[in-house]
């Protein structure tokens, strides 16, 4: 049967159309084959699907969607390498627990290896990663590894300790700061825990000078941060529920690096004009991107703003003691330097989770707020930014369809209507 130039034209324009929405819609629809377990021991080239958008493919290691997965006996090892001058705190997001992790670090690329069984491997895995700027917010991405094209590419490396299933998971309000050089520092309590047993923490801090690490003496929870250069505190927490692949029990540590510098950054500045607080207090700040308190802000906020700063700090006395004041001083917290200034807002969390919207003023480096209260506050940038939904795109598709079906077929028509007319009239 021969077709009509008409009805080649119209196939045409179907098959561009369809092709068009295929590139529009974000995350393609694909139909899995079960994955065959790897095999042998060895390590694996695989490539993986994603819904993270396109845009945002320079977040992994060279813009490529792929991952090592090394098999050592029954467990598996993957690598997710990404880039840290885009995103940061990379997170397997598991329902059961913290996954057995080890970092690598080159440059500006970082590896993520996690400790995972067949089983994951056959999932979809959930993770979230802090975006860098101009985002400056978590976001949650699906991946799943295809197994059935994965190459061998060499040895599995079994040199060294390799983490277990589970690890625990260590919770603190304490970040990488810089403090003024003199300054004493209150070392903030961390909790840790695996599924449903809490364990002990233990914490210490040491001082990097010429290279040579020098342990620091904690005194009543605190350390004088006496010289200028980089103080490292180390919590740590251990458990025999879950072993490595050396046998020992399994572990984490939480490092957090002090700067002592002269001149010093802050994250947040008092102004004490009526004498409030006692001679020689200081102000302890940490900017929140992940934890519980972090958790439950992200939460509180995220019908406001998906563009926010969780600051959480607090005030002591010259001894070490926590201060409370007993009237409103002024509050200068710093604000991220890409937010609309005429948009900026200031709420303050308290401990279950509810905000209070805070008068706000000094739009610049700094936004001021009157209050009594130390602890969790959310400087954002009003305003949810708008994200096309999946069924956004196929609208759009269905319409620039029914657009061009009507701008090709109707004239088709009437060309063979003319057609049959001037036959008539012969």
């Amino acid at each position: 049967m021969r077709l009509s130039r008409s009805k080649i034209t119209l196939i045409s324009i179907i098959c561009m159309c369809i092709l068009t929405l295929s590139l529009l819609i974000c995350t393609p629809m694909i139909a899995y084959a079960l994955s065959p377990i790897v095999g042998a021991e060895g390590k694996y080239l695989a490539k993986f699907d994603s819904n993270m958008p396109a845009m945002a493919l320079s977040a992994f290691e060279n813009g490529k969607k792929q991952v090592y997965i090394e098999k050592i006996g029954t467990n598996y090892y993957m690598t997710v390498s990404i880039n840290s001058d885009v995103v940061g705190d990379l997170v397997l997001l598991n329902g059961k627990g913290k996954v057995g992790e080890m970092v690598r670090r080159d440059g500006v690329i970082e590896r993520h290896t996690y400790t995972l069984t067949q089983a994951d491997l056959d999932s979809t895995m959930k993770f979230s990663v802090f975006v860098k700027d101009p985002m400056n917010r978590t976001v949650e991405f699906t991946l799943k590894p295809l197994l059935e094209d994965a190459k061998n590419t060499d040895k599995a490396d079994d040199r060294g300790e390799r983490p277990a299933l589970f690890m625990p998971e260590i919770s603190v309000n304490a970040t990488d700061s810089e403090i003024e050089t003199g300054s004493v520092y209150m070392i903030p309590t961390a909790t840790a825990t695996l599924g449903s047993d809490a364990l002990e923490v233990a914490t210490h801090v040491y001082y990097i000078k010429n290279g040579e690490r020098q342990e620091v003496n904690i005194n009543n929870g605190k350390v004088v941060l006496s010289s200028i250069g980089e103080y490292k505190v180390v919590y740590r927490a251990e458990s025999d529920k879950y072993l490595t692949s050396l046998g020992n029990n399994t572990y984490s540590e939480r490092v957090v690096i002090l700067t002592s510098k002269v001149g010093a950054s802050t994250n947040v500045k008092v102004e004490d004009k009526n004498d409030i607080l006692p001679a020689n207090y200081q102000v302890q700040s940490n900017i929140l991107t992940f934890g519980d308190v972090f958790v439950r802000a992200k939460k509180a906020i995220a019908k406001i703003s998906d563009r926010f700063t969780v600051i959480d700090f607090s005030l002591y006395s010259e001894a070490g003691e926590v201060i409370a004041p007993s009237e409103a001083i002024d509050v200068l917290l710093r604000a991220d330097e890409y937010y609309d200034r005429a948009k900026i807002r200031v709420f303050y969390m308290d401990v279950d989770g509810n905000i209070t919207e805070l008068e706000a003023s000094n739009f610049g480096r700094y936004v001021k707020v009157n209050t009594k209260n130390t602890g969790t506050y959310i400087v954002c940038q009003d305003g949810i930014t708008f994200h096309m939904p999946m069924w956004g795109y196929i609208l759009i598709g269905v319409a620039v369809l029914a657009i061009v079906m009507t701008v090709i077929v109707v004239p088709v028509i009437l060309m063979k209507k003319k057609k049959k007319t001037n036959r008539a009239n012969l």
